[in-house]
Formats: structure tokens, C-alpha cells, sequence
């Protein structure tokens, strides 16, 4: 293929043609090296460089032999090395062959083409159909899903499981690419609010969102969060540990806060590892219609989910929003139509508007979902996606930059595409879930075993009293607990964790002093400032050490702890 390359002098061919494009074996092995503790790490007066490659800015405070239970990154072992070496091997092949060719290769013939040039403002077309078939599969295989092949010949119009599929699918007109979820909440926020406007966030919420809303000069609001309305016996495990509805909607028709946009992370969500129940996301997204504000979910960990039955987790936020136009519509059911759209030409920044000039388009969707293949394939490939409603995308994909550069991760997003047309990505995705199942259960095992000792609490809804998907696990430490004496402590015993103070971001919610929670407990109370600052709480990730390592990190947390108990 190098040989017929045109305008090269044949002695660079000769030269090229004798060095293939050829991934060496070496460079293909994964690992078996077991972290016992912090990989080499730098001290504290050492800038050294890390080992294994992770970021510096989360792991720069840490000395050697620290075991790391803050950061929420995984493990090295779960990074697809082989899987991406394979990739990157068929891309390199395929930049190389003719492409009139018949004798074209079996393995570049997986539906990745390699894109070098500049790419539709979307993604390129192919590629998000790609994209959206494995998206429709592996959304419908969380929890209890419903196969395609059950309604197989059915009239749309008279099948509640067809429905339900339609509902569910992925397509590609509904997808934009972004540089990793970061990216799209910042897509997002660019093309839906201005300066000064209003975003509620959870207390707690992902403590670095709040740089994105702090950029683009945003207001951020927080709500307290469901489970931190506890009754004067300390028990909140009725609780969802997720985003307070209920509280947002008493504050919204109190008429002093008017969103343009809500964040939060509905399913494993970060950093407490709740999720928000059913229910409660069909009445958000009616308050959105009603207030005209914008739902963001960072739904990034929806298909790290293991659990089953009760413990799965609800639908996510755009089939809820179709189930809504559903039910709201009397009867009006979605079909295959229902998801035509001419996507390809209003992707074209040269295109005429589709409608004549000034013609907007009228849509009530108030649903933008964020998701990444940074949690299920690998960071550093920064490819992510952005899913809402074929309308409400138009608004949201209309930004200068990739009207005048394209896509934003062309590239990247080709490898991903060969990894998810080779099945890669999906035995991928399943070693996951097994993985961080079972990082997971280690780790409340080991909460567990601490617990009757520290009098801490672990925060879980689910049948198991386990985290069922996602990085993280919230844990509450005793009263009686000094905290600067427990963080001196689990700085002397080497062992790391994200304090819960780092996760409150925004305006507190000084003026609810008390109210009832619940029409048949009277006994709760919202905290205090100084317990919603979320001070004694503290998160951990199972996903980033080995169980081994996990378990002595919780042992050195419980000695900590022990060690500042005041009483």
C-alpha cells in the first residue's frame, strides 16, 4: 500500500516499506505488577514523575506507600491496553491501504474509518450509528432490559415492549461529540445559559463541576441532598442519598430561585453513590418544563451498574423525558419516523437552514445527557458523548468552534468506533462491571467489619448494603470523632480520602431552617450549616487500588478514626 502512495521518491517508499505499521509485542502486555501500595509516587519534596502515569494534580500532596482511597481514577489493570494496541494496529493499517483495493483486509473491514481530515461538526455520520447501536444494547442491558427480538414483527402502535424499545434506543441525530463529559457540561453551558445566570447543584456534588459553572460565570445555588435529612436517632436509611426534588420544588414556588440549568449525577452519582429514584426524575423534568430550566445528568457511571432487581437503577433521564411525552400526549406513541431526521445536512455549517433563516425550531426537551468512555474504556482517549433530544442537539452543537473546526475528537472517536465494531468494547465493559463488583463488595466488607469499633456509617440503599455500580462510597464518621485529629492520623498512617467538605460547592441553604421530610417521620431536621458542609463525611473509591489494598485502607481509616474519638 505504501508503494502506490503517490508524490514520495522511491527511496522513502523503499525506506517506509521496510518498517510496517506494526504494533510491537512488547508494548501489548498488560501488567501483572500488583500495587500493594501507591505506585512510586513522589513525596512531598520530591517532583519526580509518578509511575504509572496518572494525574500529578490529584496525586501530587501523596508519598510513597500511601494508599490512595480519594482519587477516582482505575486501576492500571483496567486500562485496555491490548485491546487499544489491536486498534490502533488496524487504524494504522487502514490509513495505509489503497482504498480501491478489493483485497482489502478482514481486520480494518470493522466499520472504523480512520478520520485525518475535518469531520462533520456531530461526528463523523457512520460512526455515530455505530455509536448509537452500541449505546441502544448496552443501556438495555443494565438492570432488567427488554431484547429487541420480543418485538419483532409487532405494529409499533400496539406493543407496550415495542414502546418501550423506541423509547430506550439511542439514535444518531440525538448524539454529539465531545472531548470527554467535562467537555460536553461545558458544550452545554455555552449554549444554554449566559453570565449571571443560575445552576442548582446537590449538596454534595462532583467537586470539580463547579470550575466549568465558575468559567462560564455562572451562579451556582446548591441544594441539599436527600439523606443528609436525618432524624434525631442518627438513622437516614430510608433515604436515597440523591438530589432533594422535593426541597428544589418548595424552594422554586417560594419564588426566590430561578435556574437556567440543574447538574447533577443521578445513577452512582459522585460522590455519595446514589441514585435518584424514578419518580423523582419525571417530577424534575416537569418542574423544567414549568420553570424553563435545563436538566444536565452526568449519567458517566449508568453502565457501571451491577445491580439487579430493586438494585437496578431507573431509566436514564432521555427515555424518562420520552415516557413523559408519552403519558403527557395522551396516547401519542413513538415510531420508527418518530426518529427521522436530516441531521447529515443541518450538520453542514454551509448548508442553508433547513427551515429559511430566523426560523426557530420549537421543542419542550429539557434533557441534556452527559456520558464518557473515559469510565468505560480509557481516560486519555478524552471521547465522550452528549445525548438529548434531536431538536434541543441542533441548539446545543451550534458553536462557532466546531462550526469552523469540526468535530472535536475525530480521531479518537475512530479507534473508539473500531473498539465497539470489533466487540471489544462490549467484553470490555462487562470486565468492568465484574471488576468493580467486586472492588466494591471488599470494601463494604471491610466498612462492615470496622464499624461496630468507629460507629461510622456507610451509605448504601441497596439490598445488599453495597455499592450496586459507579466509583464511589460516602462515609460518615462518629460525632465523637475530631476530625483534625483524624486527618493528622490518616496522614501519619498513610492512607488518602477525599474530604466531603471538598464536595460542597455554592450558596448554602441558610434560610430552611426545619422541615419535615417525610409526612410520617416527624422527627427529622434539615443539619446545620456545619453538618451540611458535610465536614464528617468523607468519600472513598473502590475503583483505582486492588482489594487487597482497599481493605488495609479502610483498617488504617478505622484506626484513624479510633484514634480521634473524643470520647
Amino acid at each position: 500500500a505504501v508503494a502506490r502512495m503517490r508524490g514520495v521518491p522511491s527511496a522513502a517508499v523503499s525506506r517506509v516499506s521496510q518498517r510496517p505499521f506494526l504494533v510491537r509485542p512488547n508494548i501489548v502486555q498488560v501488567s501483572t505488577r500488583r500495587m500493594s501500595r501507591a505506585p512510586a509516587m513522589a513525596t512531598e519534596n520530591n517532583n519526580a514523575p509518578i509511575s504509572d502515569g496518572s494525574d500529578w494534580q490529584s496525586l501530587r500532596r501523596q508519598g510513597e506507600g500511601v494508599i490512595n482511597l480519594a482519587v477516582g481514577h482505575p486501576h492500571h489493570d483496567a486500562l485496555p491496553n491490548e485491546i487499544l494496541a489491536r486498534a490502533f494496529q488496524r487504524a494504522a493499517v487502514n490509513l495505509t491501504e489503497d482504498p480501491c483495493s478489493s483485497q482489502s483486509s478482514t481486520e480494518t473491514n470493522l466499520g472504523e474509518k480512520i478520520q485525518m481530515s475535518y469531520v462533520a461538526r456531530r461526528g463523523d455520520a457512520n460512526a455515530l450509528r455505530v455509536l448509537a447501536e452500541f449505546l441502544t444494547k448496552a443501556y438495555a442491558q443494565v438492570g432488567v432490559c427488554v431484547h429487541e427480538e420480543e418485538a419483532a414483527n409487532v405494529p409499533y402502535e400496539q406493543s407496550d415492549t415495542a414502546q418501550s424499545l423506541l423509547e430506550q434506543s439511542v439514535t444518531p441525530q440525538s448524539l454529539l461529540i465531545v472531548a470527554g463529559a467535562s467537555h460536553g457540561l461545558d458544550v452545554a453551558c455555552a449554549a444554554l445559559t449566559q453570565p449571571g445566570d443560575t445552576v442548582v447543584v446537590e449538596t454534595p456534588t462532583y467537586f470539580l463541576a463547579s470550575d466549568v459553572f465558575r468559567d462560564r460565570q455562572l451562579n451556582v445555588v446548591a441544594v441539599p441532598g436527600k439523606g443528609l435529612i436525618i432524624n434525631k436517632h442518627g438513622d437516614d436509611t430510608k433515604q436515597h442519598h440523591s438530589f432533594d426534588v422535593g426541597l428544589f420544588e418548595a424552594k422554586l414556588r417560594a419564588g426566590g430561585l430561578r435556574p437556567k440549568l440543574v447538574y447533577l449525577v443521578p445513577t452512582h452519582g459522585n460522590p455519595r453513590g446514589g441514585t435518584l429514584p424514578f419518580d423523582d426524575r419525571k417530577r424534575l423534568i416537569k418542574l423544567a418544563r414549568e420553570f424553563q430550566f435545563y436538566v444536565v445528568a452526568d449519567e458517566v457511571y449508568h453502565l457501571l451498574s451491577w445491580g439487579t432487581g430493586e438494585d437496578a437503577p431507573p431509566k436514564r433521564f432521555v427515555e424518562v423525558e420520552r415516557i413523559l411525552d408519552r403519558e403527557e400526549n395522551r396516547g401519542r406513541v413513538l415510531t420508527r419516523g418518530s426518529f427521522s431526521s436530516s441531521f447529515e445536512h443541518e450538520d453542514d455549517p454551509y448548508a442553508e437552514p433547513v427551515g429559511g433563516d430566523g426560523e426557530e425550531k420549537i421543542d419542550s426537551s429539557r434533557v441534556v445527557s452527559l456520558g464518557s468512555f473515559s469510565k468505560i474504556l480509557a481516560p486519555g482517549l478524552r471521547v465522550g458523548w452528549i445525548e438529548s433530544s434531536p431538536a434541543l442537539m441542533d441548539t446545543i452543537a451550534n458553536r462557532g468552534f466546531l462550526s469552523s473546526g469540526g468535530c472535536v475528537s475525530p480521531l479518537a472517536f475512530s479507534i473508539v468506533t473500531g473498539v465497539i465494531a470489533s466487540g471489544d468494547q462490549r467484553v470490555w465493559l462487562e470486565n468492568l462491571r465484574n471488576r468493580y463488583e467486586s472492588s466494591a463488595s471488599a470494601l463494604a466488607k471491610a466498612v462492615r467489619l470496622e464499624t461496630k469499633q468507629t460507629k461510622w456509617r456507610l451509605h448504601t440503599t441497596s439490598t445488599k448494603n453495597t455499592p450496586t455500580g459507579g466509583y464511589f462510597a460516602w462515609l460518615t464518621l462518629p460525632e465523637t470523632c475530631d476530625m483534625a485529629v483524624f486527618a493528622r492520623h490518616a496522614k501519619h498512617g498513610r492512607v488518602a480520602f477525599l474530604p466531603g467538605k471538598r464536595c460542597v460547592a455554592g450558596a448554602s441553604d441558610d434560610d430552611v431552617a426545619e422541615r419535615d421530610d417525610d409526612d410520617e417521620e416527624a422527627d427529622c431536621f434539615l443539619p446545620n450549616a456545619k453538618q451540611t458542609s458535610c465536614e464528617r463525611c468523607v468519600r472513598l473509591c473502590f475503583a483505582y487500588l486492588e482489594e487487597a489494598d482497599i481493605v488495609e485502607g479502610v483498617e488504617r481509616l478505622a484506626r484513624a478514626v479510633r484514634a480521634a474519638d473524643t470520647m
